[in-house]
Parts: C-alpha cells; structure tokens; sequence
C-alpha cells in the first residue's frame, strides 16, 4: 500500500482519523512504509510529507483577460443614423 492509499485509508475511517496517537502509531507500523514518512504523517507536517513524496511547491497565476469596452450609455455614438425609404439619412 503507498502513502495515498494509506492517507485514503485514514481519512474514510472515522475510527482512525480520531484515534489517539497511540492507535495511529500501531496502524501506520503494520503497513509497509518508510520511517521517514510514518514520522511526518504521526507529526501532522504535510510540508515534510509532500517533500518526502516529491511533491513541488504549488501556486497557480491569475491573468486577468482584456476589459471589452462598454457601449455608450445614450446610444447615438456608434451607430449609423436611420435612413429613410429612399437610403438618405
């Protein structure tokens, strides 16, 4: 079992998700995982537990897009005059 299926194992167990540290310790020593990454998991450090695991540093940049520009609030600007029947305006 990796350390993924053990943190799944953890968290949908009501049971071992609020166990005592005594409960955590006996459950994380039957699996087959390194010492290392039992002692961060024990430890509650999720920053050495995704270094132990090889995970970067994660952050995303927001670009806001290009404003549109708003059509003009009393309508005459930019549209063409009527026309009448005869196509003068």
């Amino acid at each position: 079992m990796d350390v993924i299926d053990i943190l799944e194992k953890l968290g949908s167990d009501a049971g071992l998700r609020d166990a005592p540290l005594q409960e955590l310790e006996r459950a994380l020593a039957a699996e087959q995982i390194d010492v290392s990454v039992r002692a961060a998991m024990l430890s509650g450090d999720r920053v050495q537990l995704q270094s132990l695991m090889g995970a970067g540093a994660q952050f995303s940049v927001i670009m806001p897009g290009e404003e549109e520009e708003e059509a003009p609030l009393d309508g005459d600007e930019g549209e063409e005059p009527p026309h009448d029947e005869d196509g003068v305006a």
